[in-house]
């Protein structure tokens, strides 16, 4: 992850700082793919350090950011050339980007950090995310809640990866 984010930031690529954010916030946040590439302006609260999305089902959560990255993203909005599309992630044109750049992008930042001929894709960022959380033994709720999972059971998944846990759990019975 560390690898592919720093190749993203440092691409002479036009779009590099695009792609850099765009990948950071999906690993950063667990939001998934189409949400991020639905982002506008009005759903990012500088102030309040969150960030709403629209999930599947139309429903919006809302999710909180790290102060590096509201400041990155933050410069990133600066740094665009002023348009009328509200849309976050914009192509040449100053329209919104779609599911086809996103992957295009994607796969040639892996191609770059010499990570091609992994299995990796930008749902593994959302993955990732959550496995870390996971690791970190937060509570299936608040990571159902964070990923915008229906059902938790969708989330156990995650749950299933921190063996560590589950020993340290098992441990604390006292027969």
């Amino acid at each position: 992850m560390v690898k592919l984010l720093s190749v993203a930031k440092g691409s002479q690529d036009n779009f590099a700082f695009r792609n850099y954010i765009f990948c950071k916030l999906i690993a950063s946040t667990g939001i998934r793919r189409q949400e991020a590439i639905d982002l506008v302006f009005d759903t990012i609260d500088f102030n309040d350090n969150v960030i709403k999305v629209k999930g599947k089902g139309n429903k919006e959560r809302v999710i909180p950011i790290k102060e590096n990255l509201k400041e990155e993203l933050f410069t990133y909005l600066q740094s665009r050339p002023p348009i009328k599309n509200h849309a976050i992630f914009i192509n040449t044109a100053g329209n919104r980007i779609n599911a086809s750049t996103a992957h295009v992008f994607f796969t040639r930042l892996l191609k770059n950090a010499g990570l091609d001929n992994k299995s990796l894709s930008i749902h593994k960022l959302r993955h990732s995310y959550s496995t870390s959380l996971v690791n970190r033994e937060t509570d299936i709720i608040s990571i159902s809640k964070l990923l915008g999972h229906s059902d938790i059971n969708t989330t156990t998944v995650y749950g299933d990866l921190n063996m560590n846990k589950l020993r340290q759990d098992a441990n604390k019975l006292s027969y």
